[in-house]
């Protein structure tokens, strides 16, 4: 339902300088991933493989192209206190490759 809410505002949003943060699991495991933007909304949910968790990111009118990026973040489980992070920037989706505890995951590369 989470998912479904977040593509919906995307799709609303779409045209007014709207965008969003996104993460993806493309780990063969379901983890707990959270995404949380420059302005500390966050959203949080357990993603099956191939699933995909986004947050809105709201740009300033005319200021698109310099939209405030991010964090998205990867736990074993709801109650683990160690995971990965990566910090991302602008409006931008990262893809987990393999995870690994203690900050070890591998991400998929960027251009």
């Amino acid at each position: 339902m989470r998912q479904f809410l977040a593509v919906l505002a995307l799709v609303i949003l779409s045209g007014s300088g709207a965008s969003a943060l996104c993460v993806a699991n493309g780990a063969n495991a379901a983890y707990v991933f959270t995404v949380e933007n420059a302005t500390g909304s966050r959203a949080r949910a357990t993603l099956a493989p191939g699933a995909e968790l986004c947050l809105s990111v709201q740009a300033a009118p005319g200021a698109e192209m310099a939209l405030p990026g991010g964090v998205v973040a990867v736990f074993e489980r709801i109650d683990s206190v160690e995971g990965c992070s990566r910090v991302v920037h602008g409006s931008q989706s990262e893809t987990l490759l393999a995870y690994g505890a203690f900050d070890r995951c591998r991400w998929a590369p960027h251009g």
